[in-house]
C-alpha cells in the first residue's frame, strides 16, 4: 500500500518517506513497491495532518474512489501505528458489511506493508483539501461521523460503496 503524506505531515509526524530511508535493501523494496502498487488503484491513499480540538490527526482520501478516514489523535514516530489504526478505522467504516471487512482482511494481508512517500499528485492533494474542508466546517462532535457518505454529483455511488466494488473486483468475495 502506497500512501502519499503532504510535507506538512512528513514534517510534524516523522513519517519515514521513501526519500529518507538509508538501508539501502529497505529502500529498493520501497521503490519496487511505489513502482508496482501505484498501478493497482486500490492500494493508493493521500494523507493529511490536520488539527481536531488543536490535536493532531490524519486524514486520508483514498485516490481511485475518494473515500475518507479520519484518524484523530496521531502521534509523531509511530508510523507503524498509524498505519495499524488506519487499517483498523477502515475497517469499522464497514462494520456493518462484514463481507467487505473480510476483504479489507484480506487486502491487508496480501498487502501487508505501507511505504510513505511525498505527495506530489495535484488531484490528490485537492481531495484532501476538500475532506479538511469539509471536517473542519462540521462541528468537531460530528467529526466521528463517517465522512464517506458524501456523495458528489458526477459519482452514481458514495465513495463508501465504491470502494466496496473495487474490492470485490480485485479479491474477490
Amino acid at each position: 500500500m502506497i500512501i502519499y503524506a503532504t510535507q506538512k505531515a512528513v514534517k510534524r509526524l516523522n513519517l519515514p518517506v521513501l526519500s529518507t530511508l538509508n538501508d539501502p535493501f529497505a529502500k529498493g523494496l520501497a521503490q519496487n513497491m511505489v513502482q508496482t502498487e501505484t498501478l493497482n488503484p486500490l492500494l493508493v491513499w493521500g494523507a493529511k495532518l490536520m488539527y481536531i480540538s488543536g490535536k493532531k490527526s490524519l486524514v486520508f482520501v483514498h485516490k481511485a474512489t475518494k473515500l475518507t478516514v479520519v484518524l484523530p489523535f496521531v502521534k509523531a514516530n509511530d508510523d507503524y501505528e498509524i498505519a495499524n489504526d488506519f487499517a483498523f478505522a477502515l475497517e469499522d467504516l464497514f462494520r456493518y458489511q462484514p463481507d467487505v471487512q473480510v476483504l479489507i482482511g484480506k487486502m491487508f494481508e496480501q498487502y501487508n506493508m505501507v511505504v510513505w512517500t511525498e505527495l506530489e499528485d495535484a488531484q490528490l492533494q485537492q481531495s484532501l483539501d476538500y475532506a479538511q474542508e469539509y471536517i473542519t466546517k462540521r462541528k468537531p462532535d460530528l467529526v466521528w461521523e463517517p465522512l464517506n457518505n458524501v456523495e458528489s454529483d458526477d459519482q452514481p455511488t458514495s465513495p463508501r460503496e465504491q470502494f466496496a466494488q473495487l474490492l470485490v473486483a480485485q479479491l474477490g468475495k
